[in-house]
């Protein structure tokens, strides 16, 4: 496991060492969402800034081309500074969501 520090912050998101070499290539900071700070960078993309989530580039390269966007990515122990490969899992919108009506509760 490796450690990114973020730019906005003192804390640090954990990253597979498989991971770390290609994540160390962006400004990754913490951005408030809902319920939980989530690891994002802001990416150009054909002149639009795009928001990349760390969660969904993990998978995305665990993944490659099987990677479904219409699948969210689950931090399995909510931790959502955690982003290695094996707190990492896709469910389902409905599944999801199940899982955080139970640790909300």
């Amino acid at each position: 496991m490796k450690l990114l520090k973020l730019s906005n912050s003192e804390k640090f998101a954990i990253v597979s060492d498989e991971d770390f070499k290609a994540a160390s290539k962006y400004s990754w900071f913490l951005k408030p969402s809902h319920w939980n700070d989530y690891v994002v960078a802001s990416v150009r993309h054909e002149k639009k800034v795009k928001t990349l989530r760390l969660h969904r580039f993990i998978a995305e390269r665990v993944l490659g081309d099987l990677f479904n966007s219409r699948f969210d990515v689950h931090h399995v122990n909510l931790n959502p500074l955690d982003n290695s490969r094996e707190n990492l899992e896709l469910a389902s919108r409905k599944q999801h969501s199940a899982i955080h009506a139970r640790t909300r509760g």
